[in-house]
């Protein structure tokens, strides 16, 4: 509970709470990604809202995931008014990279955090596939 000062100079008592503060975030939409089962050499893609759910325009940054993952992020990098949203396109092309002296397995699990900069949080997408 907080204590502020009316006009008077009265004491009046707030039921405001530090979570009712002005919220500057994203929302994504799906919270994950699972791309299911994929045979090798092939290419999938999900569509990922990210939802502005705060009261100012916000600005984010997606750092891509390293390339041997086959996983890339389409985006538009503008700022995103409040209220609206924005699509990544999350890519993923199954590929099995094979080291010199590596047992082939015939399966192999994806399992990557994509992350996303905003101007006031840092948020993760986790992204998994299997890949025969």
């Amino acid at each position: 509970m907080y204590i502020t000062l009316g006009v008077v100079g009265k004491e009046e008592a707030s039921n405001s709470s530090p979570s009712d503060a002005i919220v500057r975030s994203f929302q994504l939409l799906p919270s994950c990604v699972d791309f299911g089962t994929l045979k090798e050499g092939t290419f999938s893609a999900i569509t990922v809202v990210m939802k502005n759910v705060g009261v100012d325009r916000c600005s984010f940054c997606v750092k891509q995931p390293p390339p041997a993952t086959g996983l890339r992020v389409i985006y538009n990098p503008d700022p995103v008014a409040a209220g609206l949203q924005v699509e990544l396109q999350v890519q993923l092309f199954a590929v099995c990279a094979v080291q010199a002296g590596e047992v082939v397995e015939p399966k192999k699990l994806i399992s990557q955090e994509i992350i996303i900069h905003t101007e006031k949080d840092i948020l993760y997408l986790p992204v998994t596939a299997n890949i025969l």
